[in-house]
């Protein structure tokens, strides 16, 4: 079977497999039905009730008739709301392989809200087009508020043709109040599963041939109370046969130790030592029992792939089973398993194939214990190094970290981490490491071993979190610096070239571009491929330009062969293109933008290169130039592409894209529409936690109230904005510096106008030493805006002649119609003069186009596709009961009637299903619609 997601365990995605000895629940399925019949069923019983046996036969009895079943068996480890979300999507998709295309493609990338995770799954679901269950096996492992609050939002909004089956041993923390007012609530619970005299009676007869006496029958009936497991375990203790006439009055586990402990003993050494191994992991096939089999139980960090020499008493299980097959330990093993299967020993298959199996739980319980009683620590810990390194070697990454952390053996879970790490950017093109697998790590681990800071680091540097990239790097020269130069093991072959890449990201950004250049210079041409490789020639390209050398670095680029990358890949070329489409536009060249945007989509196309991150270096780029010539629509249709591509293409992009859709629709005068946008590119910026994402998402602002003629908004927003570095470096839509100076030049006062002269300085020194001709054009603009202010109209048109003269050449437009009405009287003086006739004339028709004198054709943006959770106004009030602000607070701050904020916070509750505020704000903390505590 093939998945959709990565990294799922697919036994977890099985139906229970149902043995010979299934008794039918014939009375219990007739008052059920076929299938579900509400939109929620709990099935709710002590553990070894057969529950999830139950289900598996309800849900697949008359299968032609059955609606597709979606089982995830859970455990311990599924706390995480994305990872959970990602194996109830991975489930669906296991029936319905073309199902969820939405959920998938973002469930692939970096981890989104969950409330935009469970909006995109609802709205694939109902697009299914027949009915479907949803199973929840084991929910009683889960402890995680994110995740009860997800399934508490998934069923209240499930479509018509789907439910939820819910398998626990307790009831779960959901608010499940008015699904049972509504009656669409379902219930099965102990009293339900426990087997009548005939399921009893015929249940015995299959597990041990014969019909016990009647006495026999009623005894075990009354002291087990139909209790599935201890009717299992009461067979295979051959009560009968063994002269017990009553069996110990206890309570269900102590039933359930007791005669476990009774069929343990009438086991062979030989099975009673593989037993014990076998319940050390959550499931295990052939392999990994070969493996556990095969290991002496020494406190050493050997993989007992092959097995050493032993003693003549036999130190390992498998000393003396040698052949002449390949591995016949291993065929032995099967064998072993299959008789284990046979004697009912509690093994339950996991897949049809039944190569993966599991114990009941109870009887793993009683193995465990007994396994540290003979083993002891150092024993067990030997063990859970050798299943470690098995699950490592079989790309099952999350249980091997289990071992390896259950071992104490960190310096060998760092080493598989690194391995994995370096094989997959090479074979793969993608960082192996997500970050819920990073999670898992112990802090003290990460800050002992550079290439784990190393993949924290690198995140810093996607997000433009530039503290993040500077701390992690100065974690790892000090991590390298630790150890002397003879003792230093590098992480993996290209580490320091890749170490490299991200000092010269971090040097650029610095503004020493020189630096950046050489150490990307040696990051490109010796780094790893081809993940690492993608970011250093987008950033050597933006360097090559920062230190004045624009046309000799395209040359570079475009020749440029990294040391570990096949020269004909397509992906080198689409990485050349990306480069050169970012050196572009830091130099303001539109035409040249144009053309290699659209060859970098062509080679994405031909070579059916499906990586979203190309795809978005294509569509910001031609966005960009389609915006910069005022063909709005067009513009709004790269970037309307791009945004449907959230979490899945590049954060900058994405970021820079919904910015884009937010100022064409506030040039056209869809103010309600830009400020969705504008809410979107807040909400983004927060989600990332970069100042540089934030200051963009207040630039947006700022343009946005001054286009609304809100100037008290507009200074408001602009003191907000922090200082950054290097203005002249970025390529971003908006320049949130120069922003903040347009504010403080349209809006402010005497005071404000000074600072924004020293501000414009400043920007024009960056814009200066790092050769942004587009940025120095705006600068020369604004300067204009500023001599213009004050009265200085001769000043005013020399600084705009000189931004004209730069700027004819580009052909650029919307640089100068978007500072307004403000600027067309320059303009037009200039025109007049003779300056630039035909240049200025297209600027000033594209200003009246735009709505600065009159729109005359109003041009529609594609709306974002928001989830629908809470209204913007339902946010505003949630942040501020959050913030722990009365009613009359709220009614007050956003001027509207006491009486309409409680109908909200009514509305808020019901959305969320809750019943107080205290509650409102914790579901709305752990959907990641408000930020963290």
């Amino acid at each position: 079977m093939t998945y959709a997601l990565p990294l799922l365990v697919p036994t977890k995605l099985m139906l229970p497999q149902l043995r010979d000895t299934l008794v039918p629940r014939t009375d219990l399925l007739a008052r059920l039905g076929p299938h579900p019949s509400t939109r929620l069923t709990l099935v709710v019983a002590p553990a070894g009730f057969g529950k999830s046996t139950f289900v598996a036969q309800w849900l697949t009895c008359g299968s032609s008739q059955q609606p597709g079943v979606a089982w995830v068996t859970l455990d311990e480890h599924d706390q995480d709301g994305f990872h959970f979300l990602a194996y109830l999507t991975g489930a669906v998709t296991r029936v319905l392989s073309d199902a969820c295309t939405t959920t998938v493609a973002l469930l692939k990338t970096s981890a989104p809200p969950l409330y935009v995770l469970l909006h995109a799954l609802l709205v694939d679901l109902s697009e299914i087009p027949g009915p479907l269950t949803l199973v929840l096996d084991d929910y009683h492992m889960i402890t995680s508020e994110a995740v009860h609050q997800s399934v508490a939002y998934l069923v209240r909004n499930l479509p018509p043709r789907c439910s939820v089956v819910l398998i626990s041993r307790t009831d779960p923390p959901l608010p499940l109040g008015r699904l049972y007012a509504e009656h669409q609530v379902t219930d099965i619970r102990a009293d339900d599963l426990r087997f009548t005299e005939a399921e009893a009676g015929a249940f015995l007869v299959k597990m041990t041939g014969h019909m016990p006496s009647h006495q026999a029958l009623n005894l075990v009936l009354q002291q087990t109370e139909g209790w599935a497991i201890a009717l299992h375990m009461a067979a295979l203790s051959q009560f009968e046969r063994t002269g017990y006439d009553r069996l110990p009055v206890k309570a269900n586990r102590q039933i359930a130790e007791y005669l476990a402990d009774e069929v343990l003993a009438q086991q062979t050494d030989e099975v009673q030592q593989i037993l014990l191994r076998l319940a050390l992991p959550s499931r295990f096939c052939a392999g990994l029992a070969t493996t556990l089999a095969r290991c002496t139980l020494a406190d050493d960090s050997r993989p007992a792939d092959q097995p050493a020499e032993h003693t003549a008493q036999g130190q390992t299980l498998l000393a003396g089973k040698q052949a002449s097959t390949a591995d016949p330990g291993h065929l032995w093993m099967a064998e072993q398993i299959e008789q284990l299967v046979q004697a009912n020993l509690f093994l339950a298959p996991l897949d049809h194939e039944q190569r993966w199996y599991r114990f009941h739980p109870l009887f793993r319980d009683l193995l465990l214990r007994r396994l540290h009683l003979a083993s002891g620590e150092d024993g067990v810990r030997a063990l859970h190094r050798q299943a470690a390194h098995w699950f490592a070697r079989n790309d099952a990454l999350e249980e091997a970290i289990t071992h390896f952390l259950a071992a104490g053996d960190e310096p060998g879970l760092a080493d598989v981490i690194e391995q994995h790490f370096n094989a997959a950017i090479i074979q793969q093109f993608q960082v192996w490491m997500p970050p819920r697998l990073l999670h898992l790590l112990p802090p003290t681990l990460i800050a002992q071993r550079p290439g784990l800071t190393f993949l924290t680091a690198r995140k810093g540097s996607s997000n433009l979190n530039l503290a993040q990239l500077a701390t992690g790097l100065e974690q790892i020269d000090a991590q390298l610096a630790a150890t002397s130069p003879d003792e230093t093991i590098l992480p993996w072959p290209t580490f320091l070239a890749d170490r490299d890449n991200l000092k010269g990201i971090l040097r650029y950004w610095q503004g020493r571009t020189t630096e950046a250049c050489q150490l990307l210079e040696y990051a490109a041409h010796h780094g790893s491929a081809f993940t690492v490789i993608r970011q250093t020639l987008i950033y050597l390209g933006l360097a090559y330009v920062a230190t004045n050398r624009y046309g000799e670095g395209q040359q570079i680029i475009t020749s440029l062969q990294p040391k570990h990358v096949d020269p004909r890949s397509p992906w080198l070329t689409v990485g050349r293109l990306a480069a050169l489409c970012g050196m572009h536009l830091l130099a303001g060249e539109f035409s040249a933008l144009k053309r290699d945007a659209q060859c970098l989509l062509e080679v994405v196309e031909e070579h059916s290169l499906v990586a979203s991150t190309w795809i978005s270096y294509g569509l910001i780029s031609l966005g960009f130039e389609a915006y910069e010539r005022s063909n709005l629509a067009q513009a709004a249709d790269y970037f309307s592409q791009l945004v449907r591509l959230k979490y899945q293409a590049n954060p900058i992009m994405y970021l820079n894209a919904v910015i884009g859709l937010a100022v064409i629709a506030a040039v056209q005068g869809l103010h309600a529409e830009a400020a969705c946008y504008e809410q979107e590119a807040n909400a983004f910026a927060i989600e990332e936690g970069s100042v540089m994402f934030r200051n963009q998402a207040l630039g947006c602002a700022i343009r946005l109230a001054i286009l609304r003629h809100d100037d008290s908004t507009a200074l408001a927003l602009a003191r907000q904005i922090k200082p950054e570095p290097n203005v002249g470096l970025s390529i971003s839509f908006e320049e949130p510096q120069l922003m903040q100076i347009y504010a403080f030049i349209v809006a402010g006062n005497a005071d404000e106008h000074r600072q924004a002269a020293a501000l414009l300085e400043q920007v024009q020194h960056h814009a200066m030493t790092n050769h942004s001709t587009r940025i120095a054009i705006l600068v020369l603009t604004m300067q204009a805006l500023l001599h213009q202010v004050h009265g200085q109209t001769k000043a005013a048109l020399t600084s705009l002649q000189q931004a004209i003269q730069r700027a004819e050449s580009r052909g650029l437009v919307r640089t100068f119609v978007d500072f307004g009405p403000t600027l067309v009287p320059l303009l037009t003086t200039l025109a007049q003069r003779g300056v630039a006739p035909g240049y200025l004339k297209r600027i000033l028709m594209a200003a009246e186009r735009s709505g600065i004198i009159a729109e005359s054709a109003p041009i529609t943006t594609p709306p974002l596709d928001l989830p629908e959770v809470l209204t913007r106004r339902e946010t505003e009030i949630l942040a501020l009961l959050a913030a722990r602000w009365s009613s009359k607070e709220i009614a007050d701050h956003l001027i509207i009637a006491p009486n309409t904020v409680r109908k909200h916070t009514s509305t808020i509750y019901s959305k969320l299903g809750v019943s107080s505020r205290r509650e409102a704000v914790a579901a709305a903390r752990a959907l990641g619609m408000l930020p963290p505590e």
